[in-house]
């Protein structure tokens, strides 16, 4: 069982990954929270140099006024701790856009804010306390998750850069999952759908909401669950 806690200023975030379920929560439980839990395929997933390749997580919200807070993010994408490549905007794409002040802090304060290792294992559960900004107002959360090498027959590899579909060694471009959540009132459970898809080779922070040449990417979690807590200390 892996733990990692992430702390803020005036939040806390843990990531909580296992084949056996998650662990306690780290965040006060008698003040709102909420619970993103995540289901893995890993039998589907690319693999490079025979080790499973695990998706590369963010997960973030927005309110009404455009503000973004960050809820977790891989630290690979978070750092652009990457193999082979000093950055890769293409892994998050639409993350990269909507937090990129926070990015820009995270790398260049040195200091983790909500990075964690990328997950592996059967099941992960990030919990996240809510902020006292955000308490009460109606948000959208997004999940953004993508695996390279993951190639079908559309984005296939060794594509030239003049074609549509060229993803350097992306494969498939990342997915997002949006669900739109309140934080405040009772306890709700919420089952993101799928909103779209980045740009394959990270050249702007857009969904496109065309997923027909998207295949096994559409499967990369085989359960996704958003749960409210509104805790009970007034």
């Amino acid at each position: 069982m892996k733990k990692i806690t992430v702390l803020l200023p005036v939040v806390i975030a843990i990531l909580a990954c296992s084949t056996s379920g998650p662990e306690k929560p780290a965040v006060d439980p008698a003040r709102p929270h909420i619970a993103v839990r995540l289901a893995f395929n890993p039998e589907s997933y690319s693999r490079f140099f025979a080790k499973t390749i695990y998706p590369q997580i963010a997960v973030w919200i927005r309110d009404g006024s455009g503000s973004v807070k960050t809820v977790f993010v891989t630290e690979k994408g978070a750092r652009d701790k990457w193999f082979g490549a000093s950055t890769r905007p293409d892994a998050m794409p639409v993350w990269y856009a909507a937090a990129r002040d926070e990015k820009k802090a995270v790398m260049e304060s040195g200091i983790d804010a909500v990075t964690g290792a990328t997950p592996s294992g059967e099941t992960c559960e990030i919990l996240w306390q809510a902020p006292e900004g955000f308490r009460g107002k109606a948000v959208e959360l997004y999940i953004e998750a993508n695996i390279s090498f993951d190639y079908n027959d559309f984005y296939k590899k060794g594509l030239p850069e003049n074609d549509p579909a060229f993803n350097g060694v992306n494969g498939q471009p990342s997915v997002v999952w949006l669900s739109r959540i309140t934080l405040g009132g009772g306890e709700k459970e919420y089952t993101p759908k799928i909103a779209g898809h980045g740009h394959p080779m990270g050249k702007d922070g857009k969904v496109y909401a065309d997923m027909s040449k998207i295949t096994t990417a559409r499967t990369l979690f085989s359960y996704i669950s958003v749960k409210y807590f509104p805790g009970n200390k007034r």
